[in-house]
């Protein structure tokens, strides 16, 4: 009996880890963060992003951007998404690349959809970010 206790404990310890480092790791609302990469590293913002409310998350100074450019971006759902709630959303994750030695931000807001908009007419001019990221690129 305490052998089958331990395994249990065991295995529900396992999966909480896997469920923290997929579904917890995220930069929430209002958090903000700075990296340090070498020109052609990449690196990963995820935020979280619930599609079915009609908005999504934009980069909204990608077009003023001369040292990075975004070279991915995937959507994770959520656990409870994976079982079948509707509307649970999940986990967006942008890779971002080094072009040039810099300073730079990226800006991301919550923008939204239910108008036809996409991220493309969002921009700092007529948005404000929810999420600033620092981006020192060196040789």
């Amino acid at each position: 009996m305490k052998k089958i206790l331990v395994l249990v404990t065991f295995i529900i310890l396992v999966l909480s880890i896997f469920y923290y480092r997929e579904f917890e790791d995220y930069y929430k609302s209002g958090e903000n963060d700075s990296f340090e990469i070498k020109v052609g590293q990449e690196f990963h913002i995820r935020l979280y992003e619930n599609g079915s409310t009609g908005y999504s998350n934009c980069w909204l100074n990608e077009k003023n951007n001369p040292l990075l450019k975004k070279v991915k971006e995937e959507y994770s759902q959520s656990l409870n998404a994976r079982l079948g709630y509707i509307g649970s959303g999940g986990l967006i994750e942008m890779t971002f690349k080094g072009l040039k030695v810099g300073v730079d931000t990226v800006k991301i807001a919550n923008c939204s959809f239910r108008d036809g908009e996409k991220c493309t007419d969002y921009n700092t001019e007529n948005t404000k970010s929810d999420n600033e990221f620092i981006i020192k690129i060196t040789d």
